[in-house]
């Protein structure tokens, strides 16, 4: 999650910059969510958690 918030942190262009709404933050919301459950998901297989 740091690493993804990180990027919309810089003064870059990113994806989603131009969209008005809460479209861009869905998706990006949505893929920090998804990371963080898959690496849960890793680390209890290999008892790391």
């Amino acid at each position: 999650p740091t690493l993804i918030a990180s990027f919309w942190g810089m003064n870059v262009n990113v994806p989603f910059e131009e969209h008005v709404g809460l479209f861009g933050f869905s998706v990006i919301l949505g893929v920090t969510l998804v990371v963080c459950v898959l690496s849960i998901i890793l680390l209890r297989k290999k008892d790391m958690f």
